[in-house]
């Protein structure tokens, strides 16, 4: 990569050609040789900690238990469809205990 030059233009002119005598208004500059880190040169090298579940993303997460099962279940059910395709009320409270049983599943 050290043949390729970076270009600089003034963006705020009017024209990057001029058009009075053709000149270019930009400028090349060669690249700046860029000094190479080697491991030797590193006095120092730090340790990632151990990746665990109290340092992440998750650390605030609450695992799902029985309750909130429940509590999710009786919400979908209002929003479920079932209510208005089942219209023998004992019917619809049998299909609500078997959906209610497979929930988790």
């Amino acid at each position: 990569m050290d043949e390729i030059n970076i270009f600089e233009s003034n963006l705020g002119a009017d024209d990057i050609i001029k058009s009075s005598d053709y000149s270019v208004g930009i400028t090349c500059l060669p690249r700046k040789h860029r000094h190479q880190m080697k491991a030797r040169d590193v006095k120092e090298i730090r340790q990632k900690p151990k990746w665990t579940v109290k340092i992440s993303v998750w650390k605030d997460y609450k695992a799902d238990n029985e309750e909130t099962d429940m509590k999710c279940f009786e919400e979908d059910w209002k929003n479920c469809k079932l209510k208005g395709a089942i219209k023998d009320h004992e019917e619809l409270e049998a299909t609500k205990e078997v959906v209610r049983k497979n929930y988790r599943a």
